[in-house]
């Protein structure tokens, strides 16, 4: 392979560690105009605010901002993959029309996208080739039912050639050729249009399914697709490289002709309406427009690359790939230049590293680009931290919520820096010396591959790279049932919300059925009179519950069970009383009690996560669960919070509840919404514009101030739920327990209102119990007995109160207190038995040393009390040892329903033939049980319900 770059011989001079403040990062119009190879275009700003131009000034398209990279409200996604996402409700035809979104015709917009985890993932990739990256950007337009092919391949055609000055020789594109086992024929009309714009028939490419049919998944609207791809090469024909993963020629934009919806069952129908999606890979596209075959040498990745450099003191960066790369230090700047910006994007948007789903997938990434940063490039510390504000320069323009709270996304990565750093020695160190111990195969097993995830916190990709390096194989299919056995057994494997799942679901030709018949949508604002229409479950908020009467009647024609909003429609799902019948005129009673106690718990849920972010600055939301008779609340955390910030916690709470303030749900456009600081939103409310924000203490709308609690900035977050109308009808609130929900991802359960008195006054019950056993254990210590059954009776009790305690969902601290006084009575009461126990062993040791047969050659056959354990029997026997017993002793007690002897035999009594073993086995044949020992020594265990003093009187 060739190796010359073009950048020259390299320098070999010695390597410097950063001292100086990094260099202005920026590459000028005038430094990019010098590399460009078609157009006028001089930096990434500018291709990308021609592209939404052309289609917004030219053809009436709708600018649409990016979606978050975290699609908060569809559960399949782990990171938003592709532009279309944020327009999936469109495509099913299930947006709720009352939504702006519903109106678009023509959009585009440049989309925020992340693949590193799920069905799409590229990270194994970053760092191997010039191309793939975990975080991009997907320019694109859409019709959604307005023009359709024809249009859109026109304007694409017209935007690369007549706009962007793309060579037309150097593209080639490709159309779906038709699969005759879906009875689908070649998509002979793109060709066509192709042909007619005057693209030569020769780089009009035929193709299957796998390249050119798209789909959305096992269900849902799908169609063909045609590609453009640049031939970046000196090649003039390279028709036979389009789809080859050429590195020359390179897919730069796929549009998607959605018209098919595809059945569970696999059938293909028309849809009623036709749509186009289209994608064009920003970074590619500059690349081209720059004359650069690397993405990594545009504007993108350039300003990062001298960061990287002038940190580190690394050599410059060189542009080397594969085996030319040795030291892997180009692979390195590639994978450190790559992952800053996804991460960067990711924490922006809210996400936060962890052990569950998505925040695994931030971890992993974060620990990827350590590692290549601190072992080939001989980083310090904070490298990552120090190239956040050079992606904020890059970026911020375009997407400002990187530019809301920079120092944020600095703080987790140098959190999770400080963390990896402590376990990475050492989890590197028992893995190298885990390899010298393999066979000649040279496997790594799976469990310890779990081991260094679940032990030292290395992603799987990251073992697997330290394998390769050393031609390690690694066991992935141990690895993968070492996982499922461990998360089934510590039950780690998420966040469980039990939210309810209905049985029944609006699908997209239900809604369908519904527009066209003419049903009007539901209107779900503002929900504080609780005669209004029931609330769906959304955004961890469960459902309303009620009945449908006939109007001017009493009687329940239908008990509503579960609501759930689909496309603007709410549907109800119970069970019907009475018959009913369209056009029938029905009033619906909502269940008043449930409600309010949601409302209750929905308010207090915000009141919290306010109050937790003023403890603890980098708590994020990651979950909730807003019940009538709780409310579960999610975060992410490195450990659990200390008995002193719960109680601080509560109080904060408290003191806002008790505050009377009031509870505003006001509507304001999202762009005003989005610019208020520390807004929280948790669950998006996406396509929402303008959208709901809860506040609590001032209107965001007549004050244009934040609301103030004591001096500071109040709760304000995105939600459409239901509130409380006034901070004091919570009443209180209770934080009833804290627990792990899943790696580095606490949970609190807190109860509120009539609930929260309810177990309030039981916790004052149980408080009074413990009083009241405690006072029953000072009498029974100033006793000085040892009775047992008394004993007994005394722990039984207190165990009994303890399994109440735990059982009773009531103030965490105040349930600690009594735990803690129960604990010590316990423990007050086991001294005591320890010490009369001593003091009767004490005596029986006396007793029996001065039995009149204890120093002759006779048999003794003692009943002691009850209660004793074995070994105090060998206690007392080994005393009489000590004591020159020269007789044969038999020991036996009673504790509970078992009875044990020890039986000794002194040296003289053996050597006139008696042996232990031989009495142990006549006595364990009396008592029904079994014997081990030896001619001196031996014990036994047995059952004996009949009177102990007859068994002696047998054994004697």
């Amino acid at each position: 392979m060739d190796c010359n770059n073009r950048y020259g011989k390299l320098s070999k001079a010695p390597r410097k560690k950063f001292l100086l403040p990094p260099l202005q990062l920026f590459v000028s119009s005038a430094a990019a105009a010098e590399h460009r190879f078609f157009g006028t275009f001089a930096s990434t700003q500018d291709i990308r605010k021609t592209f939404i131009e052309y289609f917004t000034s030219n053809h009436n398209h709708t600018f649409v901002p990016s979606s978050s990279v975290l699609p908060m409200e569809d559960s399949s996604l782990l990171f938003t993959n592709a532009g279309m996402n944020q327009f999936k409700d469109i495509i099913q035809g299930t947006s709720d029309p009352r939504l702006p979104q519903s109106g678009y015709k023509r959009v585009v917009n440049s989309q925020k996208c992340i693949r590193a985890g799920g069905k799409h993932n590229d990270l194994e990739d970053v760092g191997q080739d010039t191309y793939h990256h975990t975080f991009f950007e997907m320019l694109g337009n859409w019709s959604f039912g307005d023009y359709f092919k024809h249009e859109a391949c026109s304007m694409a055609w017209d935007l690369l050639i007549n706009v962007y000055k793309l060579p037309a020789e150097k593209l080639y594109v490709t159309y779906f050729k038709g699969d005759d086992n879906l009875g689908l024929p070649p998509d002979q009309e793109s060709r066509d249009i192709w042909l007619s714009l005057g693209v030569p028939a020769h780089r009009v490419l035929p193709f299957g399914m796998k390249d050119n049919f798209w789909e959305m998944g096992k269900e849902g609207p799908c169609g063909p697709c045609s590609e453009i791809h640049f031939n970046q090469s000196d090649i003039k024909e390279a028709s036979e490289l389009v789809n080859q993963d050429h590195h020359d020629v390179l897919e730069i934009w796929n549009l998607v002709f959605m018209e098919h919806y595809r059945e569970p069952s696999g059938l293909l129908r028309n849809l009623p309406l036709k749509h186009v999606d289209t994608g064009l890979g920003l970074e590619r596209l500059v690349a081209i427009l720059q004359g650069k075959k690397s993405n990594y040498d545009t504007d993108l990745f350039q300003p990062l690359m001298q960061a990287i450099q002038h940190y580190t003191g690394a050599r410059a960066y060189s542009g080397l790939m594969g085996s030319c790369d040795i030291d892997l230090v180009d692979t390195s700047y590639r994978v450190i230049a790559d992952h800053i910006r996804m991460l960067s994007v990711a924490i922006a948007d809210g996400g936060q590293p962890d052990y569950y789903k998505r925040g695994y997938i931030l971890k992993r990434v974060i620990r990827r680009a350590l590692r290549f940063a601190v072992e080939k490039l001989d980083s310090p510390p904070g490298l990552l931290s120090h190239l956040v504000p050079v992606v904020v320069d890059s970026l911020g323009v375009t997407y400002p919520e990187l530019q809301r709270d920079p120092n944020k996304i600095c703080y987790v990565l140098d959190q999770e820096e400080k963390q990896f750093s402590k376990t990475l020695k050492k989890g590197q160190k028992f893995l190298l010396k885990t390899f010298e111990k393999l066979g000649p195969e040279k496997v790594l097993p799976g469990d310890l591959a779990w081991k260094m995830y679940d032990g030292f916190g290395f992603p799987i990709d990251l073992t697997s790279m330290i394998a390769d390096e050393h031609g390690v194989k690694i066991d992935m299919v141990g690895f993968e049932r070492t996982r499922k056995r461990t998360h089934k057994i510590t039950s780690h494997g998420g966040i469980k919300n039990t939210e309810q799942t209905s049985l029944f679901a609006l699908k997209h030709e239900d809604i369908v059925f519904l527009q066209k018949s003419g049903v009007t949508t539901t209107k779900d604002d503002h929900k504080y009179n609780y005669s209004t229409s029931s609330s769906g479950n959304m955004g961890g908020q469960e459902w309303d519950e009620g009945w449908l009467l006939k109007v001017d009647e009493k009687q329940a024609l239908f008990s509503v069970t579960h609501t759930q909003s689909y496309g603007g429609y709410v549907l109800h799902v119970g069970e019907a009383e009475n018959s009913l019948k369209v056009g029938m005129e029905v009033k619906l009673n909502i269940d008043q009690d449930r409600r309010l106690a949601i409302m209750k718990n929905h308010t207090a849920t915000h009141i919290l996560n306010f109050a937790l972010r003023e403890i603890i600055p980098e708590a994020e939301q990651r979950g909730s669960l807003v019940a009538p008779d709780k409310l579960r609340f999610d975060f992410n955390a490195k450990g659990p919070l200390s008995r002193d910030e719960v109680a601080q916690l509560t109080s904060m709470c408290n003191d806002i509840i008790q505050s009377d303030l009031e509870v505003f749900q006001e509507s304001l456009p999202l762009s005003k919404a989005q610019s208020i600081p520390g807004v929280r939103a948790m669950f998006q409310q996406a396509g929402h514009d303008p959208v709901y924000l809860v506040s609590i203490g001032q209107s965001l709308q007549q004050s244009g101030n934040l609301p103030e609690v004591d001096g500071r900035i109040g709760s304000v977050e995105f939600c459409g739920g239901t509130h409380v109308i006034n901070s004091r009808h919570i009443g209180q609130m209770v934080i009833s327990s804290q627990k792990l929900a899943s790696g580095g991802i606490r949970r609190f359960t807190a109860l509120t209102g009539e609930a929260a008195e309810v177990v309030q006054r039981k916790a004052d019950a149980l408080s009074e119990q413990v009083v009241f056993n405690n006072n029953q254990v000072e009498d029974f210590l100033q006793s000085l007995t040892c009775e047992d059954i008394a004993m007994t009776t005394l722990q039984k009790a207190l165990y009994n109160l303890e399994s109440e305690v735990d059982n009773v969902p009531f103030d965490i601290i105040h349930k600690e207190q009594v735990k803690n006084k129960i604990t010590a009575l316990r423990e007050r009461l086991k001294k005591h038995e320890r010490k009369m126990k001593k003091v009767t062993i004490f005596k029986i040791i006396q007793e029996v040393s001065s039995h009149p047969d204890f120093l002759k050659h006779s048999r003794i056959v003692k009943l002691l009390p009850d209660g004793l354990e074995p070994r105090d029997l060998r206690s007392i026997g080994t005393q009489c040892q000590r004591n020159k017993l020269t007789s044969s002793l038999l020991l036996i007690s009673r504790k509970g329903d078992k009875v044990h002897a020890h039986c000794i035999s002194s040296r003289e009594m053996v050597d006139d033939g008696f042996s232990a073993i031989m009495w142990a086995q006549r006595a364990a044949e009396l008592f029904g049980g079994t014997c081990s020992g030896n001619e001196h020594l031996a014990t036994i265990t047995g059952h004996y319900e009949k009177n102990l003093e007859d068994a002696v009187k047998y054994l004697s």
